[in-house]
């Protein structure tokens, strides 16, 4: 978390030796499908400090995959079960305007689009701070049907025509920034990468011995390389 991100949201900066309570930090992310924006979120809520920040995460739709992985790590959950064509209606909307007014958290951080949209207007509404995660690309390869397609470019479009009024700050990868934010207020971003970790996805014996195998395969022969 960096250090600007605290100035407007009033957390406080108790000494070590002082006791504080735990800054309310709630994340609204459109489902808990496998993918890699809700494993990110899963990582960033079970990383924060738990002495500074109570992590509580609220999933709009039914997909709920991940979901033992959160209750797992012990981060609260709130499913509100919208069905995947009625996550942007009135009624999820006003059933997380509802979550915040009741809960009050310090920060509301919002993850793909529909929750974007979503938790934005609820959380702008409710005078909160808020935080987008914009993590799709409209220019990703690889096919989608022809509905939900149609559906997430319009909730792109609608997101884009509220960034600057919404969000207090947008966070993305690079590959959104030069893809898709252009219209953007350039100020809000912060570029923040997909990374891997390295100690958890790694190659192993089996793995290894491919690469090694590709790399031989893939190399000049030796005559060729002495001329060169």
């Amino acid at each position: 978390m960096d250090g600007s991100l605290f100035r407007w949201t009033g957390v406080n900066s108790a000494s070590d030796d002082q006791p504080c309570e735990t800054d309310p930090y709630l994340h609204v992310i459109t489902g808990l499908a496998a993918g890699g924006a809700e494993r990110k979120m899963i990582e960033v809520a079970s990383g924060l400090d738990p002495l500074r920040f109570e992590s509580h995460i609220v999933s709009i739709s039914r997909d709920a995959v991940l979901a033992p992985v959160i209750r797992a790590a012990g981060i609260r959950l709130t499913m509100l079960q919208a069905h995947p064509f009625r996550s942007l209606g009135v009624g999820p909307l006003w059933r997380v305007a509802q979550l915040l007014r009741r809960e009050k958290p310090d920060i509301v951080q919002t993850w793909l689009f529909h929750a974007d949209l979503v938790g934005g207007i609820a959380a702008w509404a409710a005078r909160l701070p808020v935080i987008w995660n914009i993590r799709a690309s409209m220019s990703d390869s690889g096919w989608r049907p022809l509905t939900p397609s149609v559906r997430l470019r319009l909730v792109a479009r609608i997101c884009e025509a509220l960034s600057g009024v919404v969000p207090r700050k947008i966070r993305c990868s690079l590959a959104n920034v030069r893809r898709n934010m252009r219209r953007y207020p350039q100020e809000k971003i912060h570029v923040i990468g997909n990374g891997v970790d390295l100690e958890l996805f790694k190659p192993g014996l089996m793995g290894m011995a491919a690469m090694a195998q590709r790399q031989l395969t893939d190399s000049p022969p030796a005559a060729a390389a002495e001329t060169t």
